[in-house]
């Protein structure tokens, strides 16, 4: 529970710091002396893509303006309960998103069959996640290339619809609607560590 709570927390930061308006008073003004720093050239040709309950969802890493970014990142381990993890996450606007969180200290070419922890997503407002024990919940990540820092690769699974309001005390995964991902596709998503 410990590292979706805190795999949610970061996606929710993520989302809030690149929806915050330039313009707004917790900007940093230029500096008097060198005029307006340039905005930054986003490498804007990676996308992510896929499938949910058969509707088609498209990210494309433009900036934060636009709302649609996308990025992965390395998570290093800051506790006993906080494995090392690769975040793959792009967000298109308030109420849609999109999450996977691979458990590896190396993030290599291969297939990684993720059956629960930080894995979500988010359509139309509503959450699906990777449910627990016994769900039957699962998503298939295939790495098809990492070179120069660049990831592509593909996905599929299976999460569950998150009841909202979330239930006092435990879920029973297994009763909950399903939601479909299919068709997911991955391309040239800038990796960076921390």
């Amino acid at each position: 529970m410990m590292p979706k709570l805190n795999f949610l927390l970061l996606l929710c930061a993520f989302i809030g710091a690149c929806s915050r308006d330039p313009n707004s008073a917790t900007s940093t003004p230029p500096s008097p002396t060198s005029g307006p720093a340039p905005a930054p050239s986003p490498d804007t040709s990676g996308y992510i893509k896929y499938k949910v309950n058969g509707n088609l969802v498209t990210i494309k890493n433009t900036d934060a303006a636009n709302s649609d970014h996308i990025l992965c990142t390395k998570q290093t381990r800051l506790n006993a309960y906080t494995p090392t993890m690769y975040l793959l996450s792009g967000v298109k606007d308030s109420s849609n998103g999109f999450g996977i969180g691979i458990v590896s200290d190396s993030l290599l070419v291969g297939n990684y069959n993720l059956k629960d922890g930080s894995t979500l997503t988010i359509y139309n407002g509503q959450l699906s996640e990777l449910g627990g024990i016994g769900s039957g919940d699962s998503l298939n990540v295939n790495i098809t290339s990492y070179s120069k820092g660049l990831i592509s690769g593909n996905f599929s699974g299976q999460f569950s619809l998150v009841p909202n309001p979330a239930p006092a005390g435990p879920i029973d995964w297994s009763s909950l609607p399903k939601t479909a991902i299919t068709e997911g596709e991955f391309k040239n998503i800038k990796c960076l560590y921390h």
